[in-house]
């Protein structure tokens, strides 16, 4: 994608920011590596019950989760409490060769429960006790797809209208918010009932199980909302549009320090997280970070404090947080600006290569000037010079 490309991006809110805004968990299953990892910002990362369990690529979907159907195969995973407005959506393919095996007439694609145990540790040993709060599943004998609620006033249960297809993806969502609960397959709205009441307690997400009942399949980019995702947002979601603020990893709302360092973070690892590839050519790199930098934040490589300029300011900053040829890990703020989790010498011709120093804020398409890196090699001497001092 071309340089302009990114600019256009840069300037336009995409769809669904709304739901983005919301979003508590999300699973992607891209890699091996980042199987129960949680690509939402929060932090709610799972594990995984092995048995039966893993990831395989999709030919259709690329990296997915794939569940043999057996009972104790699972991924388990903490999420927000006292969320009385909920969307659970996820892409679901149901294999007849997994599917139908043992724990009930169902195979279980989720609940959020009450785990009734530590999640650093363990999950629950998967009984019928656990306590399911909102649960979808397939049931085995006709593939009907349908799932359950239970608030403060009872147990509210899905008409049984739709049954899906063996061996084909099909994009399922289940919504809530305290006076309607409905499925949508495919963006569509296929059956809606009344409730009426608060959730019951719950603490955590099962994935690819409800009760006894896991699934027997693949499951991909599993998603929990905290507000009622709207028909057209969950299709743009299905179809891949860009959502909220390209580049707002953390969902805060604008491009900020804690953006830039998510997408370090990335290129270190080396994850190649799709949500961070921002130029679109599956791999996550010093790319993507020129595009967040440049294209998207309209800055240039050393505006520490991102107020859209380069200037004496920000090694003021830097030099502030004491972390330069420390050896420490350092941030962006505190001058880690080629990417490398350190702030030495290395960054200072990151940020003067590119031009930007003392110029005022980053024109829509700038093209630095050579001789800008002498001024610039020259003032931060002299910053230098006095901080000995």
């Amino acid at each position: 994608m071309k340089h302009s490309c990114f600019l256009a991006f840069s300037v336009a809110l995409m769809w669904g920011a709304t739901a983005l805004a919301d979003l508590e968990n999300h699973y992607n299953f891209d890699t091996e590596a980042t199987l129960t990892d949680d690509s939402s910002g929060n932090g709610r990362s799972g594990f995984l019950d092995d048995l039966e369990v893993g990831w395989v690529d999709d030919e259709v979907r690329g990296g997915v989760l794939e569940l043999g159907g057996n009972t104790n195969g699972f991924i388990v995973a903490p999420t927000v409490e006292e969320m009385d407005t909920f969307t659970i959506m996820m892409w679901a393919y149901r294999d007849p060769e997994f599917a139908g095996g043992a724990g009930g007439a169902n195979d279980g694609l989720f609940q959020l429960a009450l785990a009734n145990d530590d999640l650093e540790f363990l999950p629950p040993p998967p009984t019928a006790g656990t306590a399911k709060v909102v649960g979808g599943w397939v049931q085995k004998a006709d593939n009907i797809v349908w799932g359950r609620v239970n608030d403060e006033g009872g147990t509210w249960n899905l008409d049984k209208v739709y049954a899906m297809e063996d061996e084909e993806w099909v994009h399922l969502a289940y919504r809530g918010n305290g006076e309607e609960f409905d499925l949508l397959v495919n963006g569509e709205v296929e059956t809606t009932i009344e409730y009426d009441g608060s959730l019951v307690e719950f603490d955590s997400i099962y994935i690819g199980r409800q009760g006894t009942e896991t699934w027997g399949g693949r499951l991909d980019d599993f998603r929990i909302y905290s507000n009622f995702v709207s028909e057209d947002e969950i299709k743009a979601i299905m179809t891949g549009a860009p959502q909220g603020l390209l580049g707002d990893f953390d969902n805060s709302g604008e491009l900020d320090v804690a953006d830039i360092d998510m997408l370090t973070a990335d290129v270190i690892a080396g994850n190649n997280t799709a949500s961070f590839d921002l130029d679109n050519n599956a791999a996550v790199n010093a790319e993507d970070r020129r595009v967040w930098i440049e294209d998207l934040r309209n800055t240039y490589f050393g505006d520490a404090n991102l107020d859209g300029e380069f200037n004496s300011s920000d090694f003021v900053a830097v030099f502030g947080a004491a972390k330069y040829e420390t050896g420490e890990a350092a941030t962006w703020g505190e001058g880690d600006w080629n990417g490398d989790a350190q702030f030495n010498s290395s960054d200072f011709v990151s940020a003067f290569s590119g031009g930007g120093y003392e110029k005022g804020p980053r024109p829509a398409a700038a093209v630095p000037e050579p001789s800008s890196l002498n001024l610039a090699v020259v003032a931060i001497l002299g910053l230098m010079a006095k901080r000995r001092r």
